[in-house]
């Protein structure tokens, strides 16, 4: 360390007394280090410091114009980081953000050698961990200009796991983009095949001699074949001296002689005779490489490794749709699809939409016929699988495509199309629950909407309740509709008729907090309007929250049940009510009647808390010893659920310091951390609370 700081100093990059504060510095991370347990923030703020010394040193030296040749203390540092990066990684070897950040720290170095020492040992430590492959490829690929090595670490990577999506989409994009630069060299330096035009020279002076010649001379001609591939070979070996050397003869290799992924794994090799089925074409599509037959490999190796994940597939396609000329990879891709996963609703659909997926102006011819051909494909789809999954993406598609379009005959194709496919799927009893509220959606979002429409809405959504009676959201739908058209009528049977179908609604869906909330509301509103009186509310809010609290006793709930969250809606609301009709002494004797008749819940004293506090804080309060007492039980109680939120704990100290009641805020503090789950962080917080306390004139 002499050496260099004296350096530095000759330099007067840094004057004496930096040098002493480097030393220092150093010297006091390097105890820090010896600490026992060790601790990564202890190496990760060495590092940090050493980092930002390097780059101090690079902004003087630049700014003094310091030149000449390379001393020790232009590389010391940098030596001395990867220093403390490689007993970091010998402590703490399997934290994966430490690795990553020690490989981009290289990498803008630039250091190579560095690089891939780090690679191979992060590879042999983490085989498993995609994500370490795909940087070494990248790597390899971007940087190194190597595509065998970027694809001998893809294929290693595979090896160790042949099921991650990660590496498969990687390798097919690689090849892709592999494609992609060669096709762009080519067209900068202008090769285009130049023996396609003298072969169509020679090709028109045979024709004019051969225009005469009966059936055996054209068998002859068979025979002079080989004589014109030999003129194909010359003139190709002219254009290989004409090719730049940088990466041809990779592709040599890979499209004419043998496409091969991998030497040594069986699984990932193809020969090019398995390919001599495929037409050939004119120009650079008879190059297998550039005609995408490498990421064609990629693709049928993967979908075996990976066959029956529909995700993983769109990936595929969503990497394609990144470059361009990649509309047969696409198709084959789709044809895969449709293939494998005939019975597959999601996987049809996903085909049939093909056609305008690639499409942004949706004004243009191309996309109404796209749209055209979708149709059709989803009818065939229609037709091989009928069920009620495969109609609504029908209609979802239907929807979307009218909403995207202006043009005006098209949206009446469209919207015709939609309300007989409704009505077809309704009829068969194969409308799905979100099919009738997109119909819903759809009949009332039209601007020419009126009462007639209304009624019928509200006809075809008691068709619905009946078809799907467990759907809360058409329940809801269907009593709002019901609302809308009965605020127009007048007499009391109106909210006799809205009550019997929250009855019926909550009957066969007790537990769900749409259909509460929206009851609950329903009942203030009768309270407002005076067709409820205090004890016939209070009486309704008291048996809803009985009946909720015996439905979570008794665990009747299905998945898309709620009662906790009910019940906490039911106590809220009632909670309101009693502090808006006789306050604080009314809210106290509701909520501990409550706590005597139900098993409450941590928002229970939540609430309970909020009331008393709101109470306090006002200074027409009588008694204010008695809200403290009230506030301190609640505290108690709410804290002694497991899941209590450390806010609540802190919550719980700052009430006790609001009061200058020290030692009891103390208790509370070593209390919660035997309780709560993140002890730092709580402890973090606590001690700014406590500063802030101490130091109220810095707040």
């Amino acid at each position: 360390m002499v050496p260099e700081l004296e350096d530095l100093e000759r330099k007067e990059i840094f004057t004496k007394e930096e040098i002493k504060s480097i030393i220092k510095k150093r010297t006091n991370f390097e105890y820090a280090l010896k600490r026992r347990p060790a601790q990564i923030i202890d190496f990760l703020k060495y590092i940090e410091y050493e980092m930002n010394l390097d780059l101090l040193r690079k902004k003087r030296k630049s700014r003094l114009g310091i030149k000449g040749k390379v001393t020790i203390s232009d590389y010391s540092i940098k030596r001395r980081i990867y220093h403390i990066f490689d007993r970091t990684i010998t402590k703490f070897s399997g934290d994966v953000k430490l690795w990553v950040q020690y490989i981009e720290f290289a990498k803008s170095e630039g250091d190579h050698k560095v690089l891939n020492r780090i690679f191979g040992s992060v590879l042999q430590l983490h085989p498993t961990n995609p994500m370490f492959w795909i940087m070494a490829s990248k790597y390899e690929f971007e940087v190194n200009t190597n595509i065998m090595s970027a694809r001998v670490f893809l294929q290693r990577g595979l090896r160790s796991n042949r099921d991650s999506h990660q590496l498969w989409h990687q390798y097919f994009k690689l090849e892709l983009i592999y494609v992609g630069k060669i096709k762009a060299r080519r067209k900068i330096l202008g090769i285009f095949n130049n023996n396609d035009n003298e072969l169509n020279d020679n090709n028109k002076d045979d024709e004019s001699n051969n225009n005469n010649k009966d059936d055996e001379s054209n068998n002859n001609n068979k025979d002079d074949e080989p004589n014109d591939n030999n003129k194909d070979n010359e003139l190709n070996e002219s254009n290989k001296d004409d090719e730049p050397n940088d990466g041809s003869n990779v592709e040599q290799k890979d499209s004419q002689n043998f496409i091969e992924i991998s030497g040594d794994d069986g699984f990932l090799k193809t020969k090019k005779s398995g390919l001599d089925h495929l037409p050939k074409t004119n120009l650079d599509d008879d190059n297998l490489l550039l005609r995408g037959e490498l990421a064609k490999v990629v693709y049928s190796n993967a979908i075996k490794a990976i066959p029956n994940d529909l995700a993983f597939r769109k990936g595929f396609i969503n990497i394609c749709q990144e470059f361009s000329d990649t509309n047969t990879i696409q198709e084959e891709i789709y044809e895969s699809i449709q293939k494998d996963f005939e019975n597959n609703p999601e996987a049809l659909s996903y085909v049939a939409e093909r056609h305008v997926t690639n499409i942004s102006d949706v004004q243009s011819v191309e996309f109404v016929h796209a749209i055209k051909n979708s149709i059709e494909d989803f009818q065939k789809c229609i037709e091989k699988l009928p069920d009620d999954e495969m109609w609504y993406l029908f209609s979802k598609f239907l929807l979307k495509s009218s909403r995207i379009v202006s043009e005006p005959n098209l949206i009446i194709f469209l919207n015709k199309k939609l309300l007989k496919t409704y009505k077809i799927a309704s009829e068969s009893n194969l409308a799905s629950s979100q099919m009738y509220l997109d119909w819903i959606d759809w009949i009332l979002e039209k601007k020419e909407s009126n009462r007639n429409d209304t009624m019928k809405t509200k006809e075809l959504l008691k068709k619905a309740t009946d078809t799907w009676p467990n759907s809360s959201k058409l329940w809801e739908r269907r009593i709002n509709i019901t609302i809308a058209l009965n605020d127009n009528e007048e007499g009391g049977s109106k909210n006799d008729s809205i009550d019997e179908l929250y009855k019926s609604a909550l009957k066969l869906n007790p537990a769900s907090l749409i259909l509460w909330d929206s009851y609950l509301s329903w009942t203030f509103k009768k309270f407002k309007n005076g067709d409820l009186r205090d004890f016939e509310l209070e009486k309704l809010l008291l048996n809803s929250l009985f009946k909720i609290s015996s439905l979570s006793q008794n665990n009747r709930r299905n998945d898309d049940d709620q009662p906790n969250e009910v019940k906490d809606q039911i106590v809220t609301s009632y909670l309101k009510w009693a502090v808006e009709k006789g306050g604080l002494d009314n809210a106290r004797k509701v909520y501990k009647s409550l706590f005597n008749k139900t098993l409450p819940t941590l928002k229970f004293y939540k609430n309970c808390i909020e009331i008393e506090q709101e109470y306090l804080e006002k200074e027409s309060i009588s008694s204010a010893s008695d809200s403290k007492s009230h506030l301190i039980w609640l505290y108690e109680q709410a804290c002694g659920f497991e899941e209590t939120p450390s806010d609540l704990w802190l919550d719980f100290i700052q009430f006790y310091l609001n009061n200058n009641e020290v030692t009891e805020a103390s208790n509370i503090y070593w209390k919660a951390m035997k309780n709560i789950k993140d002890p730092e962080s709580f402890e973090a917080k606590y001690r700014q609370m406590m500063y802030q306390f101490n130091n109220p004139q810095k707040k």
